[in-house]
């Protein structure tokens, strides 16, 4: 039976930890590092999350042609697919840092009144489309597990310019499983314009 591409991801990045002397640490996440930032941020990571960032690590994408996310954009009479594009992922002391930058740091320098991202969301990775982006996963109770698309602004949340997310998975395992390489997603995206061409 041949293995998932979130499997044959995880073989690859785990083979990568395994040549790893000195650094091995900078890269992986300890049970330690889950446990404070969780209670730290009094959230609950998802337990293939915390198996993912324990055994893995922050991961690159960049010699793994599975990258890209395939997202519905509401364009009001129609939907469109557009491509996203990911280089990496964060481990948790990453996630804690990107999360201070954002909700504290540069809310504080750009005196925005507020954070930058929602609340009980962290950003696991980049996430890139037309503009510099994150990959949100949602950790509050309704859409718990849940990866989003965010546009970086100068804004706090809520603000008119910045008040849009865009779903791309329901859970960061789905999203491993239906990453695709440039070419297959571009090919999607055209042959979806084509429908609408047709039509």
């Amino acid at each position: 039976m041949e293995k998932s591409r979130k499997n044959k991801m995880i073989e690859f990045w785990m083979n990568e930890v395994s040549t790893l002397d000195n650094d091995v640490d900078e890269k992986l996440s300890t049970k330690d590092d889950v446990e404070s930032f969780e209670a730290r941020h009094e959230v609950a990571l998802p337990s293939s999350f915390v198996d993912f960032v324990v055994n893995c690590g922050a991961c690159s994408f960049n010699e793994l042609d599975w990258h890209c996310s395939i997202i519905n954009i509401d364009l009001g009479e129609r939907a469109a697919k557009e491509v996203l594009l990911h280089n990496y992922i964060r481990n948790i002391r990453q996630i804690d840092d990107a999360l201070e930058q954002l909700n504290q740091e540069l809310p504080d320098f750009w005196e925005t009144g507020g954070a930058l991202i929602p609340p009980k969301m962290i950003p696991i990775g980049d996430s890139l489309w037309k503009e510099n982006g994150f990959l949100l996963m949602d950790l509050s109770e309704n859409h718990y597990g849940s990866l989003w698309h965010w546009r970086f602004i100068q804004e706090a949340w809520g603000d008119e310019e910045n008040s849009m997310l865009l779903k791309v998975s329901d859970s960061f395992d789905i999203w491993l499983d239906e990453l695709k390489s440039w070419d297959e997603a571009d090919l999607i995206v055209s042959q979806e314009d084509g429908k609408e061409n047709e039509s």
